[in-house]
């Protein structure tokens, strides 16, 4: 598959709620998935991910401080220029 073609989303708070929901939704419709967390139940949320649809790279970090979301980005840039983003994790 061209790189042009793929598609990513990246998706905050996958770990459960809205964001899992969010996740599962572009799974099943065959993207690839960024998904970030700041609890443990992340790695469950990304094996059923795996399941449903294509690749999950995951990292477990505070969406909105973590030094690795610019890193996240700038991977995801590469791999899709222009991936959906669906930020479903709340911050205080």
């Amino acid at each position: 598959m061209n790189v042009a073609d793929r598609k990513l989303a990246v998706v905050t708070g996958a770990s459960s709620g809205i964001g899992f929901e969010l996740a599962k939704v572009f799974a099943a419709e065959g993207f690839d998935l960024i998904v970030a967390a700041e609890d443990e139940e992340l790695s469950s949320a990304c094996g059923e991910l795996s399941q449903i649809g294509r690749g999950v790279d995951s990292g477990r970090e505070r969406s909105t401080r973590s030094p690795r979301l610019p890193a996240a980005s700038a991977r995801a840039t590469a791999l899709a220029p222009t991936p959906p983003l669906a930020p479903a994790a709340s911050t205080p």
